[in-house]
């Protein structure tokens, strides 16, 4: 499953943070391996942690 304009996720998948607390990219995140993420610092960890 991966998400698009339409299905957002409401938390970031690493830390948990909800999208209104969202600075990175206007509030959007940081799309990546199907996820979208808070921060691209979240992603990078998420992805390093396997």
């Amino acid at each position: 499953m991966t998400d698009d304009e339409g299905s957002l996720t409401e938390t970031c998948p690493f830390c948990g943070r909800e999208r209104s607390q969202w600075t990175e990219n206007d509030g959007q995140g940081v799309v990546g391996g199907g996820l979208t993420y808070c921060s691209e610092e979240c992603l990078l960890r998420d992805q390093a942690r396997g």
